[in-house]
């Protein structure tokens, strides 16, 4: 919204904004997993907060000085990805430190409620804020958010297992040797590889929609910011409902068929995107349908994927898993951003909006590999 709407970026322009906000991400994933299994995740994840607020801080702080501009969002946009990448990464070997393996799904499912509550609330207030105090103000509000985090997360008292008990035995400990370990067995698993093919299938098709949702919403469809920030704020009651709903789902149907049908299924429910007519109540009416059912399908599979990455990988190798993940993303996104940016800049973007629909339903294909229909778990 501030490229928007205080500087008039272009389709390409936001492309290329988000973009870096991912891309930078490949620099550091690769040896961030390594590199996080050695030390406390909780110091890590307070460290990445307190870079965050102070980065975005010098948003509002430019613009009170009258000298916001694209390059300063470009890089503050990268600065923050790069602390956004060790916090995910840390956070997601943090849970399981916490509780035990059999918890997992309905401990992810309780952290994506709380999320889901946040992205109700939170973009409804942005778009509010934005619409009252501008943009940059609101990243003020954002930036605070980050203090509460780290507040939050220095609450948690339960101790880690010393890193040098967590590390692996190998010939040469690296971090390249044990980020390379990480990523062969994801490799070698055929349930940890569906997943992650999977995964970046749907992370490629969905990149579409960063810098295009934004400009589709206000430019295509003349939505408010108001309107917009409730209209994601929807996608959080969807979400809300996915989360809550996955563990009965999962202990019903299994984990592999959960996934598999929720991923399927999320896809179909984005054609309400490029359907949406511009049209003060319906074009609203059919971004929240799509937020609703899309978001809470896809939460389901989300959920029900991060958990089964939790039980397959040893403990002492799961930041070094999940830096693989955030490494291909972290390059696939961006490929999926600017591919979104030039299709829009060719063809509308309404109809670049068709080709989320379709990479998120190819998706849910590497699940259906008969090695993985066997996989079964407790």
């Amino acid at each position: 919204m501030a490229a928007v709407l205080s500087l008039e970026a272009s389709p390409w322009q936001l492309g290329w904004l988000s973009v870096l906000g991912v891309l930078p991400g490949a620099l550091v994933a690769w040896w961030a997993g390594a590199w996080i299994d050695r030390r406390s995740r909780r110091t890590v994840m307070i460290a990445a907060d307190r870079v965050r607020a102070l980065l975005i801080m010098t948003i509002p702080a430019a613009a009170w000085l009258n000298v916001l501009s694209l390059p300063h969002l470009y890089a503050i946009a990268a600065c923050v990805c790069v602390a956004s990448v060790l916090f995910d990464i840390a956070d997601h070997a943090f849970l399981p430190v916490l509780i035990p393996a059999y918890r997992l799904v309905g401990a992810n499912s309780k952290r994506e409620t709380i999320d889901s509550i946040a992205e109700i609330t939170g973009p409804s207030l942005g778009g509010l804020l934005v619409q009252w105090l501008t943009a940059p103000v609101a990243l003020a509000v954002d930036a605070l958010s980050f203090v509460a985090s780290t507040l939050l997360i220095g609450r948690i008292r339960k101790q880690e297992p010393a890193p040098a008990a967590r590390a692996l035995v190998t010939a040469a400990p690296s971090l390249l040797r044990e980020a390379r370990d990480g990523a062969t067995l994801v490799l070698r698993d055929p349930l940890l590889r569906a997943l992650f093919a999977s995964t970046m299938l749907m992370t490629m098709s969905t990149s579409f929609m960063a810098p295009l949702y934004t400009l589709f919403a206000l430019d295509t469809l003349r939505m408010s910011p108001g309107m917009l920030g409730l209209v994601i704020g929807a996608g959080g009651v969807g979400a809300l409902a996915g989360a809550a709903s996955t563990p009965a789902i999962v202990a019903r149907f299994g984990a592999i068929a959960t996934a598999r049908l929720a991923l399927l299924a999320g896809g179909f429910a984005q054609m309400f995107i490029p359907l949406a007519p511009a049209d003060p109540l319906l074009g609203p009416a059919f971004l929240i349908a799509s937020q609703l059912l899309g978001d809470g399908l896809l939460m389901i599979y989300m959920v029900t994927e991060v958990s089964l990455r939790q039980r397959s990988v040893p403990l002492a190798m799961l930041g070094r898993a999940a830096a693989l993940w955030k490494m291909a993303y972290s390059v696939l996104a961006p490929i999926g951003m600017l591919t979104g940016a030039l299709l829009a800049e060719r063809f509308g973007v309404r109809n670049a909006m068709w080709c989320i629909v379709a990479g998120v339903v190819m998706a849910g294909i590497p699940l259906l590999i008969p090695k993985v229909v066997r996989f079964s778990t407790p």
